[in-house]
């Protein structure tokens, strides 16, 4: 799929030696889940009353096992989207707790899928309204309960922010809004549907609905000032599909610093003036 296909060229590189996995500076808690009867892995970072619960790319916890059997051939394990997301919670100052639900499990998409069957993927086991189910009436539940949270933003990068765009076209008042980055296959009654404010971070390719029309859709809504649709140079390569997550540069100081940190900080300021005015 054209959204995805920045993902098919990270998913299909080679590399002679796997770089040291970042080491997340949260933790795994488990909790029983009822939509799927099995327990469910949550990261957890810092203890706040507000949260970023997070929804992450098709890649998962890069933990398929059929890229573990193949590590030899397969792209590389990586962290890069914990690392992310500590790096936002750096930026929040710890005013915002982190939550990361595992919701693939041990199916997440390969780290070299065949494209092919990705649309009946995104159907099947990354069901968009099966995932929501269970955010609803696990993941909430818990979080409210164990961690104290009562007000929250979502944030997802890529199938997760697609995620994002559905759960802001609910009518929870406890969500403050969302952050879509490279989301994918977003459509036009997604930014119709929407009832909570957004930041859009866009990259090339991430969906065919034609941008400016986007930004006309959105201006109707009587929260449009808080909305945010940060755009994508036509010459920035360093932003592709996937940017902050399977395709970052973590070891790169210098993109981190000029390419992540901008967006970071955008994120951070959004979340705290949606939480502000609330």
């Amino acid at each position: 799929p054209q959204a995805c296909q920045p993902l098919k060229e990270m998913a299909a590189e080679k590399k002679e030696e796997a770089p040291e996995l970042y080491k997340p500076k949260g933790e795994i808690k488990k909790i029983k889940s009822s939509v799927k009867n099995d327990e469910l892995e949550v990261y957890v970072l810092g203890k706040a009353s507000k949260a970023i619960f997070v929804f992450y790319d098709v890649f998962g916890w890069h933990n398929n096992p059929a890229d573990a059997a193949a590590a030899k051939t397969a792209t590389p394990k990586s962290n890069n989207t914990f690392e992310f997301f500590d790096k936002l919670y750096d930026a929040l100052k710890g005013d915002f707790c982190i939550v990361m639900p595992n919701y693939l499990r041990t199916t997440p998409l390969s780290r070299n899928p065949d494209w092919s069957t990705f649309g009946t993927w995104w159907d099947t086991t990354g069901n968009i309204d099966n995932l929501l189910k269970e955010f609803n009436t696990v993941v909430l539940p818990y979080a409210e309960k164990e961690l104290g949270v009562s007000a929250f933003l979502g944030v997802g990068q890529c199938w997760g922010g697609n995620i994002c765009f559905k759960l802001a076209g609910t009518d929870n008042p406890k969500l403050l809004g969302v952050v879509g980055l490279h989301a994918a296959r977003l459509a036009k009654s997604d930014f119709e549907g929407v009832k909570k404010p957004f930041v859009y971070v866009e990259t090339k390719g991430d969906f065919n609905y034609a941008k400016e029309k986007m930004d006309e859709v959105v201006a109707k809504k009587d929260f449009c000032k808080q909305c945010k649709h940060i755009k994508c140079p036509d010459d920035d390569a360093d932003r592709q599909h996937g940017f902050t997550s399977a395709g970052a540069k973590y070891r790169d100081a210098k993109w981190v610093s000029e390419k992540l940190q901008p967006v970071l900080n955008e994120v951070a300021l959004f979340a705290q003036a949606v939480a502000d005015k609330k």
